[in-house]
């Protein structure tokens, strides 16, 4: 099962979690994400990584981030 998915993600958040899906007023589906870590040399995208692997139950090396590695809005693909 291969999976790709939009997410929004929050960073420097007091506590960590990924919402369950959400639809946008264009219909497209999209998931919120809060993260601990700063912004800064990719701590919050590999906080993230973390964070989806546990949400959806698979390993760490499963996910990854497609697009949007400086951007609060990403692209992931969950294999």
């Amino acid at each position: 099962m291969t999976m790709d998915i939009t997410v929004l993600v929050s960073a420097r958040a007091k506590t960590e979690n990924v919402s369950d899906a959400l639809v946008d007023e264009n219909g497209r589906v999209f998931y919120r994400a809060s993260v601990k870590t700063l912004r800064e040399k990719g701590r919050a995208n590999e906080a993230l990584c973390r964070l989806l692997a546990k949400h959806f139950s698979v390993p760490l090396s499963s996910v990854k981030i497609k697009s949007g590695h400086t951007s609060k809005i990403k692209r992931v693909r969950i294999v």
